[in-house]
């Protein structure tokens, strides 16, 4: 008799970290790319950032999963 480990057991899940910083003039529209690939809105009157911003988003593809953090 074989033992077997429970389905939810079998297949483990992998956590990438990946940091992005991004850097440019102002009024580039960095704030405007990052809410957009986060939140995925886009809004043409946008206040100008004071200081940094940061934001996180997840990606899965199969058992691994993309923390993307963006500053």
């Amino acid at each position: 008799m074989s033992y077997q480990q429970p389905k939810e057991q079998q297949q483990q899940k992998y956590l990438i970290p990946v940091k992005c910083v991004l850097i440019g003039p102002t009024f580039s529209g960095k704030t405007s790319l990052v809410v957009r690939l986060v939140r995925e809105t886009f809004s043409k009157e946008s206040q100008p950032t004071v200081g940094a911003m940061f934001l996180n988003k997840t990606y899965q593809f199969s058992t691994h999963f993309i923390k993307l953090e963006v500053i």
